[in-house]
């Protein structure tokens, strides 16, 4: 049986090559929506469910305290939030706090017109360097050679600060300042002071310069 056969093939002729116009799928008639909804009766719908029988008992109390460990309990103030208690970690000054302070405070020198006093400092509130066995053993690589090269190069900047600190209103004890030169280092030494509160926070500072080395001072 004979038969014609023809195809039809539709095929898009972009006349631009943004694609934007086509995707953003624009409503040419929102009216004509509308009305279609109005036809299908979709105004008329009701929410006339049934609501289902629910019955509640709660009791309240006020958190007390919270578990550190399995001995511990820490108590929790009224209308204290819990998070500043339970994520907070304890900070221990790392030797990269301890660089940044001791350049702040050689920047702070150079503001107040004794820069040649930053070496003094070094000299006597030094970073040591790491000995061969610790270059050998030490699982954290990369502290170990941060610590090997500002060794004699940087101030050790939070021991500076217990220092100061430890002073009262008066320089710490070394480096010897010449007496023309102290009213210079005392100012740098207040800017040091303001610093660390304004940034790192009070608190931050007070255990900061309070805290006793744990081990040799690096």
């Amino acid at each position: 049986m004979r038969s014609i056969t023809y195809w039809n093939r539709l095929e898009v002729r972009p006349r631009s090559s943004n694609v934007a116009n086509a995707l953003s799928a624009r409503i040419r008639d929102p009216l004509w929506m509308l009305t279609r909804q109005w036809q299908f009766g979709e105004f008329q719908g009701e929410d006339a469910a049934a609501p289902a029988y629910v019955q509640i008992g709660t009791t309240e109390g006020r958190v007390l305290g919270w578990r550190q460990d399995e001995q511990t309990i820490a108590p929790v103030r009224n209308g204290s939030p819990l998070e500043p208690l339970i994520v907070r970690e304890d900070f221990t000054p790392d030797l990269a706090s301890r660089v940044e302070v001791g350049q702040l405070f050689a920047t702070f020198l150079a503001d107040a017109g004794v820069p040649e006093l930053e070496p003094d400092f070094r000299r006597a509130y030094s970073v040591t360097a790491p000995s061969d066995q610790e270059l050998a053993t030490s699982p954290d690589r990369e502290s170990v050679r941060f610590r090997q090269f500002v060794a004699g190069r940087a101030i050790d900047g939070l021991a500076l600060c217990r220092a100061a600190r430890n002073a009262a209103t008066g320089l710490p004890a070394e480096p010897n300042v010449d007496l023309p030169k102290q009213e210079a280092v005392r100012q740098a030494l207040e800017r040091l002071d303001g610093w660390i509160k304004d940034v790192w926070g009070r608190l931050f500072y007070r255990r900061c310069v309070r805290m006793e080395a744990r081990s040799t001072r690096v």
